[in-house]
């Protein structure tokens, strides 16, 4: 039995008892054996040496990127007025200009997921393009009005014929050719009669709207760009991001096609004149043998860090149906520190809230000529941002955020309103911890006026008191306090308002700033009633008079700083300086004439918003740190919460600093938002900043502007169309905005 097979020739047999191969020894025995050659495999794709961290993900962010398509290397840019994204290329604000997700009417719902339609018969929308391709703008057109209709269009200011509209859905392309596109276009709609969608009027919807060449095939919208995580990118459609691009930074893709085929990259850049530079374009075949995934990375050549145009796009291959893009990512080479495991909580916790004090009349970061030593000093051995923003332009607004880490359109105090007093704030949160807590303050709304007066085992408003109000008297009042210690961890809450109306004179630092006696009306002191009289036009002031109100102000900053080092002094003789953590910001700032008023409360521009922001804490944080990330006074909360090692509750807005700080951001910029009263918006992202207010809009480069005084969005397109894909879509989700779940709105 052990000699009978079932199946094979009698050479198979004769290798099977032999133990050897189909081919193995045979050479031996006179038989002739073909060897098959071995493949060589085509090198891999490129990889990155080395260790690298993510700066930025695409994928996650694909709800800041923009559908395109292309034809014979023309590109085209898709807006779908039926996705959630669209409220970006109206910069959030559809409850100006727009009506969202209307239906068409019975037998026409066609997008199913609504239109978006003019609030009435005018609206205005911004669009990215690709410039020197754009030649038509095309549109899906429902028109709801069974007259006459004619639609009339201004592209970047230009008017456009008008358009005869029929009855119901259509189409409409708008020759471009005589109007000088670039990559940011405004559109401004206005139709000449009014319909209706679901009871409410209009001129007419849209359901999407493409700029780029002429074609000769029927435009079809990208259908597949929703979302977040991987995409398929079918033959000809890809997607354009615009963003920040370190001069180290490298592209890794992770794609999924049949070799050999695989996606083109394309990297553009501003030329500071309204153009757009390509720097590298690249197609990429997948290699014949390595598998069906397959990753690479690919160099930038980007000398400094800006912003940029990256454009991913499918195939340009018949043969190539699909690409599916994994993995899409911005990475930098070596390693994040992170925020060390061993981190102890503060067993001391000093906040020195300093009422009116706009950052660039510190001179932390700023080239000034106020003298705060002790400040600069706490931020040299500490952490300070470059860049931080308060969220309202006045007490109210902005110490409701402090307290609560939510943003205005969520804790409701704007013109009006209280913190729900049965939302737990700051104190709350360390008296469960076992801290003792105390605010002593001189600032009038930190009290019963927004429900911020609960939680605190002491406490002292010393406006309601009506009694001495100056940095000295606070510091002297909280050592009081502290008289009475015994050692138990604590948190103190020290609101000084110094800066803010009334400005008074101060004998021992009016001279750094004034070197000449003077004697006139303001000898003393500038009043709040005199700085209302002088905000509203009643009182006239001359240019000395002007400059002699900025000493005042100043002088107060250098007193406040003053007493700050004496109470620093006297923490140390206590021994507990080394275990104290201390932060440093303020509500707001104020104007002195920049742009013709003075006080706040009035605007969201950089002096009312940019405030200082220091954490020092020498037995946990860095010492020295600059972060040019930016940090909102919303996240101080999260901040403290976070180091004391308790969850953020999920009802809060702020996210914590504290990887920010450590580094943990992978060093790509985060924005600060600033509002009033919802009416004007202010968010500034690096050097970059823009300025919302009733529709219009300007941006500012601040790195050669920092008193953002002349609008560039013309001049920096790829800038401005950054700053409004951020700013839109926060705008609109501002109440539910979560950014320690949904991150910073331009890096999801």
């Amino acid at each position: 039995m052990a000699n009978q097979r079932t199946s094979g020739s009698d050479e198979e047999s004769r290798a099977d008892a032999s133990g050897l191969s189909d081919t193995e020894g045979w050479e031996d025995v006179g038989f002739d054996v073909a060897k098959e050659p071995e493949q060589e495999l085509a090198a891999p794709l490129p990889r990155a040496e080395g260790p690298h961290y993510e700066a930025f993900d695409l994928l996650r962010n694909r709800p800041i990127a923009h559908r395109t398509s292309y034809q014979e290397d023309r590109r085209s840019v898709w807006i779908d007025a039926s996705a959630p994204d669209f409220v970006r290329y109206i910069q959030g604000n559809h409850r100006r200009d727009w009506h969202l997700n209307v239906m068409p009417g019975s037998g026409n719902t066609d997008p199913e997921t609504g239109m978006a339609a003019p609030q009435g018969r005018v609206a205005r929308l911004t669009m990215p393009a690709f410039g020197e391709d754009s030649e038509v703008l095309e549109m899906r057109i429902f028109n709801p009005v069974k007259g006459d209709n004619r639609l009339d269009l201004r592209v970047d200011g230009q008017r456009i014929s008008p358009v005869e509209l029929e009855g119901g859905w259509q189409r409409v392309k708008i020759d471009l050719a005589d109007v000088a596109v670039g990559e940011d276009v405004s559109i401004r709609l206005e139709f000449s009669n009014l319909g209706r969608f679901d009871g409410a009027l209009s001129g007419g919807a849209i359901h999407w709207l493409r700029l780029g060449p002429r074609i000769s095939e029927k435009s079809v919208l990208p259908t597949t760009m929703d979302g977040q995580g991987p995409v398929t990118l079918s033959e000809r459609e890809g997607l354009k991001w615009v963003a920040w691009l370190h001069d180290d930074a490298l592209l890794e893709l992770e794609v999924e096609a049949t070799a050999p085929c695989g996606p083109s990259v394309q990297v553009a850049l501003e030329d500071g004149q309204g153009g757009v530079e390509e720097v590298l374009y690249e197609a990429i075949e997948l290699v014949e043998g390595r598998g069906a995934r397959q990753v690479t990375t690919l160099e930038i050549p980007v000398e400094e860090s800006q912003v940029a145009r990256l454009h991913v796009a499918g195939s340009a291959d018949d043969e190539c149906a699909e690409v599916r893009l994994e993995g899409a990512r911005l990475i930098r080479p070596g390693r994040v520190q992170g925020v060390p495991e061993d981190f102890e909580a503060p067993k001391y916790v000093v906040i020195w809230m300093i009422d009116t004090l706009r950052a660039d009349f510190l001179p932390l970061h700023f080239d000034t000529d106020v003298k705060a030593p002790n400040l600069q000093r706490l931020a040299d051995e500490g952490v300070s941002f470059e860049t931080a923003f308060v969220q309202g332009t006045e007490s109210r607004a902005s110490h409701a955020s402090l307290f609560t880490a939510q943003y205005p359109e969520r804790h409701g105090v704007m013109e009006g309103g209280t913190v729900d007093p049965q939302l737990s704030i700051l104190p709350h949160f360390y008296h469960d911890e076992g801290y003792r807590t105390a605010n002593i303050s001189a600032n009038g709304y930190v009290s019963h006026l927004l429900n911020l007066d609960r939680g605190w085992d002491h406490y002292r408003n010393l406006i309601h008191e009506e009694t001495a109000v100056n940095a000295g008297f606070i510091a002297d009042a909280a050592l009081g306090w502290l008289r009475s210690w015994d050692e138990e961890p604590f948190l103190l809450y020290l609101g000084t308002i110094d800066p803010h109306a009334t400005y008074r004179r101060h004998g021992s630092f009016i001279g750094l700033y004034e070197p000449e006696d003077y004697s006139g009306r303001f000898q003393r002191h500038l009043s709040g009633l005199d700085l209302e009289e002088i905000k509203l036009g009643t009182m006239e002031v001359t240019e000395r008079e002007k400059q002699r109100i900025i000493n005042l102000y100043k002088n107060e900053i250098t007193y406040n700083d003053h007493v700050f080092g004496e109470f620093r002094q006297a923490l140390e003789d206590k021994g507990i300086w080394e275990d104290t953590l201390v932060v440093v910001s303020s509500d707001h700032g104020e104007e002195f004439w920049e742009r013709g008023s003075v006080g706040h409360g009035h605007s969201v521009h950089q002096e009312m918003v940019h405030v200082p922001l220091i954490f020092h804490y020498p037995g946990g944080l860095p010492q020295g740190r600059r972060v040019r990330s930016g940090g909102e006074v919303v996240d101080m909360l999260p901040t403290l919460l976070d180091m004391l090692g308790v969850d953020r509750p999920e009802d809060r807005q702020g996210k914590s600093l504290l990887p920010t700080i450590f580094g943990e951001h992978g060093g790509y910029p985060a924005p600060v938002v600033a509002t009033q009263y919802g009416l004007k918006y202010s968010l500034q992202i690096r050097n970059w900043k823009i300025y919302l207010r009733s529709g219009s809009m300007r941006v500012y480069d601040r790195r050669v502007d920092p008193a953002a005084k002349k609008n560039v969005a013309d001049a920096h397109p790829l800038a401005s169309r950054w700053l409004q894909d951020s700013v839109g879509l926060f705008r609109f989700y501002a109440r539910d905005w979560d950014k320690a779940r949904w991150g910073v709105p331009n890096n999801v």
